[in-house]
């Protein structure tokens, strides 16, 4: 009686010490879990996956699996078809491996098998012969060398699907049903921690999305209300502020780029941070590094240029700028090196430098920059190019109307009537001005007929002069004219313009021209263009835009065609 209370009492305490082992194992493997959990949880960026699968490694070795190599956690990209091995080993340390879903039939097979559901399994070996070949293949694909396998003669791997990729280990010999078990309440543990880290990364993803489209929608408003290409660089500070905004911190500038093909040449519209904003022409010709760089950009509408000036050419590059005229730059002249990323925009391109090299994400938003702002630009390139059409035609139909005065011409008294035409064609045009005049010279160019419309009024009668004896002007305009000039300016100040009024006066017959108003008028502008058999001038108390003396020119050539006549 007293010997089966002592076996019962035995088998009970026996019992008893099963269960607190098992609870000690299980309190072990809680202890694991929580440690792949917690770091799982401060997961950051996606190569903190490295830290998960040291923390696993380890957990594994001291919950008894012996028989380990490596924990791996794989990330699969359906898209191209590719994923991404994290793996660590206390043996060969932290790897990590991007490789396609048909590096080897085996691997090929085990991923399908894996995607076939959010919690399927996979198990794969490799002994004798197969594994001599796997030892190959592994040393092929740039596998960190491992000296426990070329001593093994088994390899087996087992994965379990966390839904995007799989947690896995691999092992030198079969394990048992309750370690499969066990990998797979980590591989539970894993999949909530990283489930949370890609909700968090997506919505992150997300936030930066908006921010990256809210700068794109900047650029293009700016871009949009571009009224001439001056605009362009305020265009290119906005570019540079908005990166900025993006992350891009050591951005030395924003450059947007036009080519002149008949010249060989770029205007750049350039901002920097140091509160530079400029325009410059450079012929890049001179220069090997931007010659390579600018026929680069010419090969495609979306080709893309990389440049890096490295420290022993840095001197002779912050030379080369300021030759061409740049801004002196404190931050390049303390710098070592220099990177220049540009996109082409077809007709140009859209730049950048950096003290540091960008990164392929922040490239890829240079890229969406330049698609935006080349949409943008091709719209203002349309709308010019429809405006300078129009407004082509309105000099066209302008200069019929002094050409078809001119051919109707019977006598040369008609020539007033032809100097009110060109007036009022010159104010139709926006090329504003107070005076009109042409003057015919004779043969020998001694004496001159001159024809006038003062502010919109035509003088009744003509002016003979002779032009040696005109100081002020006309004796100017001869010279040029013998002198085979194009065209002729000059502008009348001071006491020169009070006598040059009275003089002109005197041939009116009245005082059309205040001699005493000429000091507070300051200056009276003449600009002259020349024909066969004269000049044609257009007078004001500003001077003339390049676009007035321009379409003086077609006036004066539409009238010697016809006048010759």
């Amino acid at each position: 009686m007293k010997k089966n209370k002592e076996q019962q009492l035995q088998k009970r305490n026996a019992e008893l010490k099963k269960q607190l082992d098992q609870k000690k194992h299980e309190l072990k493997i809680e202890a694991a879990l929580e440690k792949v959990r917690v770091v799982a949880m401060r997961m950051n960026k996606p190569d903190d996956l490295l830290k998960v699968s040291e923390t696993l490694y380890k957990q594994f070795v001291l919950l008894g699996f012996s028989e380990m190599r490596n924990a791996m956690i794989n990330i699969h990209n359906d898209a191209d078809r590719s994923f991404i091995n994290y793996d660590y080993s206390d043996e060969i340390g932290k790897s990590t491996n991007h490789l396609t879903y048909n590096i080897h039939p085996l691997v090929e097979k085990q991923i399908k098998k894996i995607r076939r559901a959010k919690d399927a399994f996979s198990e794969t070996y490799f002994t004798g012969k197969d594994l001599t070949e796997w030892k190959k293949f592994r040393k092929r694909i740039g596998e960190k060398d491992d000296p426990r396998i070329s001593k093994s003669k088994g390899l087996y791997y087992y994965f379990y699907s966390i839904g995007i990729g799989a947690i896995g280990i691999s092992t030198f010999s079969p394990i048992s049903k309750e370690k499969k078990i066990l990998l797979k309440r980590f591989r539970n543990v894993f999949n909530l921690a990283y489930q949370r880290y890609v909700d968090i990364a997506n919505a992150e993803a997300q936030a930066k999305e908006a921010r990256i489209e809210t700068a794109l929608e900047r650029v293009r408003a700016v871009a949009m209300a571009m009224h001439q290409p001056s605009d362009l660089s305020g265009i290119s500070e906005t570019i540079f502020k908005e990166l900025k905004s993006l992350g891009f911190t050591d951005l030395r500038n924003t450059e947007i780029v036009i080519n002149n093909n008949d010249k060989e040449t770029i205007t750049s519209y350039y901002y920097s941070d140091y509160g530079i904003t400029g325009v410059i022409g450079v012929d890049y010709k001179t220069n090997p590094i931007v010659k390579g760089w600018a026929e680069h950009l010419k090969k495609s509408s979306d080709a893309f240029a990389e440049i890096i000036i490295p420290e022993k050419e840095i001197k002779q590059w912050r030379k080369y700028r300021e030759k061409l005229g740049y801004q002196p730059d404190p931050k390049l002249n303390k710098a070592k090196t220099v990177y220049h990323y540009s996109y082409s925009i077809g007709l140009g391109g859209l730049s950048i430098s950096s003290f540091k090299i960008v990164s392929t994400e922040q490239i890829e938003i240079l890229r969406r920059f330049r698609n935006v702002f080349q949409l943008s630009y091709q719209r203002y390139t349309d709308i010019a190019l429809a405006e300078a059409q129009a407004r082509e035609a309105e000099i066209e139909l302008a200069l019929e109307r002094v050409r078809a005065k001119t051919m109707a011409m019977q006598k040369s008294d008609e020539l007033l009537e032809t100097t009110l035409v060109l007036f009022q064609q010159f104010k139709a045009l926006g090329a504003t001005t107070a005076q009109v005049s042409i003057c015919i010279f004779d043969e020998e160019v001694k004496m001159g007929e001159m024809f006038v419309t003062l502010n919109g009024k035509k003088i009744d009668r003509s002016f003979i002069m002779e032009l040696d004896k005109e100081v002020f002007v006309m004796s100017k305009v001869k010279r040029a004219f013998l002198d085979h000039q194009k065209n002729f300016s000059v502008a009348v100040t001071g006491k020169e313009l009070q006598n040059y009024n009275r003089w002109r006066n005197l041939f009116v017959g009245k005082k059309s021209y205040d001699e005493s108003d000429a000091v507070r008028k300051q200056s009276w502008n003449v600009n002259a263009v020349f024909f066969s058999g004269g000049v044609m001038a257009i007078s004001s108390e500003t001077p003339a835009s390049d676009e007035a003396i321009k379409l003086l020119e077609r006036f004066a050539k539409v009238f010697d065609l016809t006048f010759t006549r």
